[in-house]
């Protein structure tokens, strides 16, 4: 990474790679929360990046002072979680995520905030530190932050990841992330970091809508894999805008049901992440629901 990397800003957040939980004195386990992804870069003021370096600060103007909150100027990886009753509510965040109207963002930042979630320390007073193993990183982390009002420190423990999983399934949460504690952080997907989910999800394609059914989904082979009705009214807005103006005569599909007559169909473009607790050997994803657009 560069060292001028606060300057830069364009960092690609460190990603997860799926596995079966374990346990393992080499690795620290900590909650996977649900939430959107943040880099964070804090020195007299803020400014917040997706995963896909989109800059987020002004969708979250509850977080404008949270620059005080840090010791030193830094760059923290972090979740920028809605609480709804202790527990992240992607469907909540969602509400906020295609929000341009700064009267609505404000008005929504008061009746839903967010908070930030932080668990990683990238650059620390005048210098990268991506190459200090984790355990080192999570301790810099601890010193440099304040915790209280919209900001947290994610815990973690240390060998049990098998125990801590079982806890997030009894919890309903989302699931852990195992990290190896002598680990650097690096760019894009690592090994080095490993997901255990409660539920999975995958990448689809919006392809179009139909009255009664909801949103259309494929694959990248242009299978028909769901429909979803059950979005809030700005992911709804959002879709059904994309469709119209991406419309196209004919299906997109190279194999679904019959019963699809009737259909507005679009080009298939937009990646969406679907989240489904099965996938049946039809291909059918049991208990689907939309977890949001695909941001990177």
């Amino acid at each position: 990474m560069s060292r001028d990397m606060f300057e830069e800003k364009n960092i690609v957040p460190m990603a997860p790679v799926p596995s079966e939980p374990f346990d393992s004195d080499d690795y620290i386990y900590e909650i996977k929360f649900d939430g959107m992804r943040c880099i964070g870069y804090y020195d007299s003021g803020v400014a917040l990046r997706n995963r896909a370096n989109k800059d987020i600060t002004a969708l979250f103007p509850e977080f404008s002072d949270i620059y005080k909150q840090f010791r030193h100027k830094c760059i923290i990886d972090s979740e920028i979680v809605v609480l709804n009753r202790g527990k992240p509510d992607y469907s909540r965040l969602n509400k906020r995520r295609f929000l341009s109207n700064s009267m609505h963002i404000n008005l929504m930042s008061k009746r839903i905030p967010a908070t930030l979630v932080v668990y990683d320390i990238l650059y620390y007073k005048d210098r990268a530190v991506t190459e200090l193993p984790l355990i080192e990183r999570k301790r810099l982390l601890e010193e440099n932050t304040v915790e209280g009002g919209r900001l947290a420190i994610s815990r973690f423990v240390r060998g049990t990841g098998t125990a801590l999983f079982e806890q997030v399934v009894n919890q309903e949460l989302e699931g852990i992330v195992a990290k190896k504690i002598d680990g650097i952080y690096v760019q894009g997907r690592s090994r080095l970091w490993l997901k255990s989910k409660r539920r999975q999800d995958m990448d689809l394609l919006l392809c179009g809508y139909m009255e009664g059914k909801g949103f259309l989904f494929c694959d990248d082979d242009l299978n028909y894999r769901i429909s979803i009705r059950n979005v809030d009214k700005n992911t709804f807005d959002f879709l059904y805008k994309y469709i119209i103006e991406h419309r196209t005569d004919n299906s997109p599909l190279r194999s679904g049901p019959m019963n699809l007559k009737g259909a507005i169909w679009a080009k298939p473009e937009l990646y969406c992440v679907v989240e489904y607790m099965q996938e049946m050997e039809s291909g059918y994803l049991r208990e689907a629901v939309f977890k949001g657009i695909k941001m990177d």
